[in-house]
């Protein structure tokens, strides 16, 4: 017999040992112990890029907060060579395996546990991938600001689970020294606990549905677990550094938003700072103040254009009538003490969803396809294999593609021409996540109001129940 598996049993006399060797076939044979078929267990993969240019161009004169002249010189001490790729566990034995792209050379490989975390030196202008066994909370981040605990990064954490939005969360503390970056936004009414490695409960909350909170307690690069009785969303935030907002309901396109943005208007500081919509249809936009639970200001966004706009409140929700991309966008002010902006910055499509995307100015921009992937780029077709990365180019896009794909873009400030990056930071979502759906039933971000008109029409209803009533017991006391 070719090609087949053949014992010659004649040697064996007695029957138990025929009916021995005859479950040890079967048991070799069986698909759990030798598949027929290679089912691979599901991995996570994560891309992107560590920006070219990390150091910072000092402003030589500022005198009360203005930049006088237009005379910069690089700060030698900011000059970075490489960036940190951090891995944190959000399980116990999470393999990851980190690539060094286009060329596929295995750079790492290791294993940790849930809370345990590892960091990889990548060089300036590296392309990676890391692929890891479990969800894992991934962050890339760099620059003297980070590195001497000056500055926050600008991001939305993913869960133990992947995605955006979950029940439970653990991340590094990456800010400043003083008070915190870190706010929670509750998509369901919720029991939050903040904990720190050690499993200490450092601070609880209850929330309602669309309530935000700041997390106090928050220490400086250490590690915590967020646990919610709810679905929440989990942002830290600095003013100085563009975030796109991912959608509670999954992906980055949506119709509804929670976050915190920063653009006050008549703010000089603010003057480069914007909320900043996106869509391909008309629309309206509706603005809402999270912390007082009220309409801020109601918009028309037109299609296709990177429509931005000043706000007062911070925390806030957005709501469109069609679908849109959101994000909070900061150059920095190019002539004021604030001039440090940009930021890293992380946005995904899902597969066949169109989304429309704004690149901004001065940076760089990729987007990433881990398999064979056809990509629509306003319009025209591109075939990228695994593992490509395809360079965006400043503006307004339409996005396609019939795989899920992520884009990493390193913004860096408008001013001077050859400005560098201080600080960034990101967590770095995996192309898996980017294609989740998540159920949630999102509540009405104003409660229903009874009108003034069905108020004072009832009032005027009940004076004439009454008045006819006073009307007919009046004339039968007369008769």
């Amino acid at each position: 017999m070719k090609g087949g598996f053949v014992v010659n049993l004649t040697r064996f006399k007695d029957s138990h040992v025929y009916l021995q060797v005859a479950l040890l076939l079967l048991v070799a044979l069986s698909p759990q112990v030798c598949p027929i078929s290679s089912e691979q267990t599901e991995e996570f993969t994560y891309y992107g890029l560590v920006p070219s240019r990390i150091y910072i161009y000092r402003p030589e004169r500022i005198v009360g907060g203005e930049i006088l002249g237009r005379e910069f010189t690089l700060d030698e001490k900011s000059i970075r060579t490489e960036a940190e790729l951090v891995t944190i566990g959000n399980h116990d034995e999470t393999r990851v395996r980190v690539y060094q792209l286009p060329s596929g050379v295995l750079l790492e490989d290791f294993s940790l546990n849930r809370f345990a975390k590892h960091v990889s030196k990548l060089q300036n202008g590296t392309f990676f991938k890391a692929v890891s066994s479990k969800p894992a909370t991934m962050i890339l981040m760099g620059g003297e600001g980070v590195e001497l605990g000056n500055d926050a990064i600008s991001t939305f954490w993913t869960s133990t689970d992947g995605g955006f939005v979950g029940k439970e969360f653990v991340f590094q503390a990456v800010q400043g020294k003083l008070g915190s970056s870190y706010y929670v936004y509750a998509l369901e009414n919720s029991e939050v606990t903040l904990s720190d490695d050690a499993g200490e409960e450092v601070a609880s909350y209850t929330l309602k549905a669309n309530e935000a909170k700041n997390l106090m307690g928050v220490t400086q690069f250490r590690i915590y677990g967020l646990s919610s009785t709810g679905l929440v969303m989990l942002q830290s935030f600095t003013e100085s550094k563009s975030v796109f907002f991912p959608s509670p309901k999954g992906g980055f396109l949506g119709e509804t938003w929670y976050g915190y943005a920063d653009a006050t208007p008549g703010d000089v500081s603010d003057d480069w700072q914007f909320l900043l919509i996106v869509g391909s249809e008309d629309t309206k936009a509706r603005i809402m103040n999270l912390e007082y639970n009220r309409l801020y200001e109601e918009v028309d966004v037109p299609a296709f254009q990177n429509f931005t706009m000043k706000i007062e409140p911070n925390l806030i929700a957005v709501e469109t009538d069609g679908p849109v991309t959101v994000m909070h966008l900061s150059y920095g002010h190019p002539f004021k003490s604030n001039y440090v902006g940009g930021g890293l910055l992380y946005i995904g499509v899902k597969a066949d969803q169109a989304v429309p995307i704004y690149v901004p100015e001065e940076g760089e921009a990729y987007l990433f396809a881990q398999e064979e992937s056809l990509v629509d780029v306003d319009g025209a077709r591109l075939q990228l294999e695994g593992d490509d990365a395809f360079a965006l180019q400043p503006g307004v896009h339409m996005l396609s593609a019939d795989r899920n794909i992520v884009i990493a873009m390193a913004l860096r400030p408008l001013l001077p021409p050859n400005q560098g990056l201080y600080s960034f930071g990101a967590c770095i979502p995996s192309i898996q996540s980017i294609g989740y759906d998540h159920d949630v039933n999102l509540q009405p971000l104003l409660a229903a109001e009874t009108p003034w008109t069905l108020i004072l029409g009832g009032a005027a209803g009940a004076c004439a129940i009454i008045i006819a009533a006073w009307i007919i017991l009046s004339r039968k006391r007369q008769k």
